[in-house]
């Protein structure tokens, strides 16, 4: 009896709700459909989910030849056809490669031509009637060259054919949605040509636009497709005009063989012990490790009254005022004086990590960057007092204005700086914070109780991590568990609202139910994390949420609050209530405690969403700004 070859269609995603169903029905014959989502937010990854034919994925996107041999590693067939999701495979050809799989050929890739559609019309001339792709190919044969980005290579061990029937390309919506493609490619395809030697050239930027429109449109006959034929001339010479704009920036940039001097405000590295002082700590950590060829110069005001992080002294050092002067008005050093110690130091990018800048960096040709984390004390300045609050929208309002780049950790708090501080959108970039891959750290059964025992805690209970001050709203979680039977543990720092909560337990005899935690290791916390039933963050307003990144990382259920910055870092897979409401709270804490069916789905998914939250794709995209204001000479 004659073998049936399988055929696994692999496509990749994001936000292509408009393209996704057609895709999918026109590849609704093959054996298997594996679709990689880079974290869609347009419905795309909901749809994918509501599909029981598809085996869907989500990965942080990287490139396009990255993103593709990833989702080629989860082919179940060695037959693999790989579709786009704005292309539709036709009734011919399905049955052309259904056929094709089947035959005694010793072919081991096969060509595929496509059929553009432009605004509900194809496009046969300008180039489009020659254009063709290798889709159809055995898996054991094949890979993607890994040395391009743009525009991936399939790498062929063995001979080649071509399919007969086209699959139909439905490339560009519009006018708008062509010009942002055309650029997008013309950008990407620079970087490779110039890791390949390609360098900017003022002639050629300037005569090959131009000759592209005239091949497309005169040579390749675009001029018989009508309106339509000067459309896509014209804008594949804009894409031509982005690559070499592209190009320049990228000649202009310091080589990145060259060492490159980062400077860092490092107050809250070596002396906060917890948020900002963790997010600087880590990303520094991940910069000097992922980046190793370059310098890393940390600006300590004053000497630390214990080790919170140590410098290796051979790509990260540690500054400190060297005047008594500055080291007496420590403070002023940072504000002003530092910007001296950052000349002398040759610093070509300034990253203040907590919302502030010292003055004068323009002036000396020193590029800044200021991560805003949240403007907290602008959206409840009720909880902070009146002196604070002032200092606080000074420093950052002043850090926003002045900087060249602003690095929001979040939507909502870019959403907030635009708000509050009236700056362009367009300066400022989202760039989520990365976890310590402790929290994802495996732990022995004997670590776990040790850990229990030291602190005299209970093998039952869940977990709120954090500053103990009303914006956490711990006394709402007491509240709710005042009558379930479960145990609370509670980490972080004690502030003056400690008291009311803890006035609260005595009052209702819950002693005994509620464990307080405070100077604690980082892996004694990944382990508390780990062991908790479920972790519970009613905040009021956060900037960010790291806690909640770190439960998910460690494979504990979150509940959190609704609305704000939460959902957007806690996912879908998060149980969300009024931090107001306790007794909303007490059923949902109710519900996970007795249902291990649903918090192993909020595990599994958890786990899955938390990869947008990857350290080295953080890590990267910060140092693709600094990059990025080198190359730009303004």
């Amino acid at each position: 009896m004659k073998k049936i070859n399988k055929l696994s269609v692999l496509l990749i995603t994001y936000n292509e709700i408009d393209n996704i169903k057609r895709c999918i029905e026109s590849i609704s014959f093959a054996d298997e459909i594996v679709v990689v989502d880079s974290y869609s937010t347009d419905g795309t990854w909901e749809f994918l989910q509501s599909q029981k034919s598809i085996r869907c994925f989500q990965n942080p996107f990287e490139n396009f030849t990255q993103q593709k041999s990833y989702t080629l590693s989860l082919a179940t067939y060695d037959w693999v056809y790989f579709i786009d999701a704005d292309e539709e495979i036709t009734a011919s050809l399905q049955k052309e490669i259904q056929t094709t799989i089947n035959n005694s050929q010793d072919i081991a890739a096969y060509w595929n031509y496509r059929e553009f559609m432009f605004d509900k019309k194809p496009l046969r001339f300008g180039g489009c009637q020659n254009d063709k792709i290798q889709r159809l190919f055995k898996k054991s044969a094949c890979y993607f060259d890994p040395n391009l980005t743009v525009h991936e290579k399939l790498i062929v061990n063995g001979k080649e054919g071509t399919l007969s029937h086209k699959i139909i390309h439905y490339c560009y919506k519009n006018y708008d949605d062509f010009k942002d493609k055309t650029i997008k490619y013309g950008r990407m395809s620079a970087v490779d040509r110039y890791k390949k030697g390609t360098r900017y050239h003022f002639i050629l930027a300037k005569v090959k636009p131009v000759w592209k429109f005239i091949t497309r449109y005169i040579f390749k006959f675009g001029i018989l497709d009508g309106k339509n034929g000067v459309i896509f001339a014209y804008l594949s010479a804009v894409g031509i005009t982005e690559r070499y704009k592209e190009l320049k920036k990228l000649s202009l940039q310091q080589d990145t063989s060259e060492t490159l001097k980062m400077g860092y405000e490092a107050k809250r590295i070596f002396h906060n012990k917890s948020g900002l002082g963790n997010y600087s700590r880590n990303l520094v950590s991940k910069l000097s490790s992922y980046f190793p060829g370059h310098s890393y110069f940390l600006y300590n005001p004053k000497k630390s009254s214990s080790i919170l992080f140590k410098t290796n002294n051979q790509n990260v050092f540690e500054k400190m005022p060297t005047s008594a002067i500055y080291r007496f008005f420590y403070n002023y050093w940072r504000q002003k004086g530092i910007v001296k110690d950052l000349v002398k130091d040759g610093i070509h990018v300034y990253h203040g990590l907590s919302g502030e800048l010292p003055a004068g960096l323009k002036k000396n040709n020193i590029k800044s960057v200021v991560t805003i984390h949240d403007l907290i004390f602008l959206n409840l300045p009720k909880l902070y007092p009146f002196i604070d609050r002032k200092i606080y929208t000074y420093k950052s309002k002043k850090a926003a204005k002045n900087a060249d780049l602003i690095i929001a950790i979040s939507k909502q708090t870019k959403n907030d700086i635009v708000k509050f501080y009236g700056v362009n959108s367009s300066k400022i970039k989202v760039i989520y914070q990365g976890c310590d891959p402790v929290f994802d750290g495996k732990f022995s059964a004997k670590e776990c109780e040790n850990t229990l025992s030291k602190y005299n805690l209970p093998k039952n209970y869940i977990l709120n991590v954090g500053t103990i001050e009303e914006r956490k709203n711990l006394l709402v979680i007491v509240k709710a568990i005042s009558s379930l039977d479960t145990h609370l543990v509670v980490v972080g720092k004690e502030t003056p609202y400690t008291k009311i909560v803890k006035d609260y337990i005595i009052k209702y005899n819950m002693e005994s139910k509620v464990h307080f935690v405070k100077n604690i290791e980082s892996n004694e916390l990944a382990i508390l994390y780990q062991c908790a039933k479920i972790f519970v963050y009613p905040s009021i307003y956060e900037g960010f949420g790291i806690p909640i990144i770190e439960s998910m990382m460690s494979k504990t259920p979150v509940i959190t609050s609704k609305g704000g910055v939460f959902e957007e870092v806690g996912g879908q897979h998060s149980v969300y209530v009024n931090p107001f409401d306790a007794d909303e709270l007490r059923v949902a804490i109710q519900k996970l405690l007795t249902d291990s069916e649903t918090c192993k789905k909020m595990i599994d998914e958890g786990s899955k969403h938390v990869q947008k939250f990857d350290n080295k794709k953080v890590t990267r995209e910060v140092f693709e700004c600094y990059k990025e204001l080198l190359s730009n000479p303004e």
